[in-house]
């Protein structure tokens, strides 16, 4: 029996240190962002956050786990979750949580279904965002959806640079635009992009923005799901036009020239797309 319970609390800690170091222990660079982001929610909000966060926030009245919204009920309940709460506050998610990326690419069509129904049908408008981490706030009146999905060209506040660069045969980024006018850290970068789907896309696609220095060096390299894990490509349909905003990150470089490159990337097939 003794070994028994020694072996038990062996496993017990191999198992906290592997969950410890996955959920609450963050290891890039994006370290600081996410507890800035943590630390900025006011105390009495209620919050809905992919499962990092959960941990961070755990001392609060009202914390959902995203998870229950891509998985359409609460897991424990099995009831619809969708409609349980419509007046959460914030929404914290990392869009690259390995929970929501690799259900909603092994169940897309019930699980972006779900994503869609929360995010895209609501008051959900950007406020703070660094890459793939975003903090959501509800606002009827003022604000920047994260992704806007319509039928028609949607209009912007400020005018965007016309690229046409055809993807595959499937879609084209019509139009971006590098920087604007509301961001103030000098080290974020907001980008643009507006899509035009040219037929139903199959394959999940993403976006990887690297900047270079004068000599051509690749000093670091980002990579960005299109449409997040809200509206990727992979739902498409053809004649949808897709807005998003991304807000690319820096390390801290001295004063030079730099180059912005891009390259778009199919996931599903593993390559760079044509």
């Amino acid at each position: 029996l003794a070994l028994v319970c020694a072996l038990s609390i062996i496993h017990s800690a191999q198992f906290y240190r592997l969950f410890h170091r996955h959920i609450t222990n963050w290891e890039d660079h994006l370290d600081s962002t996410r507890q800035k982001m943590t630390d900025s929610l006011p105390k009495n909000a209620s919050v809905i956050a992919t499962f990092e966060f959960l941990n961070e926030l755990s001392n609060r009245k009202e914390l959902y786990p995203l998870y229950y919204v891509y998985r359409g009920e609460n897991a424990f309940t099995q009831k619809d979750f969708l409609v349980a709460p419509p007046d959460i506050d914030y929404a914290l998610v990392d869009f690259e949580d390995p929970w929501v990326y690799y259900l909603a690419a092994g169940n897309y069509l019930e699980v972006n279904k779900n994503l869609q129904k929360f995010f895209l049908n609501s008051d959900w408008k950007v406020h703070k965002a660094v890459e793939n981490i975003v903090l959501l706030k509800k606002s009827k009146n003022t604000g920047t959806p994260l992704v806007s999905v319509t039928r028609n060209p949607p209009d912007t506040d400020y005018p965007l640079e016309n690229i046409g660069l055809s993807v595959s045969g499937h879609f084209t980024l019509l139009k971006y635009k590098l920087g604007d006018n509301e961001n103030t850290d000098s080290r974020l970068l907001p980008v643009t992009l507006l899509w035009k789907s040219l037929s139903d896309v199959k394959n999940r696609y993403a976006l990887r923005f690297g900047v270079e220095s004068e000599n051509g060096k690749l000093l670091f390299m980002r990579t960005h799901e299109i449409g997040y894990t809200i509206y990727p490509t992979f739902v498409w349909k053809k004649g949808e036009y897709v807005l998003e905003k991304y807000w690319l990150s820096t390390p801290k470089l001295k004063s030079c020239n730099y180059k912005i490159v891009a390259a778009l990337y199919d996931a599903t097939v593993n390559k760079v797309a044509s």
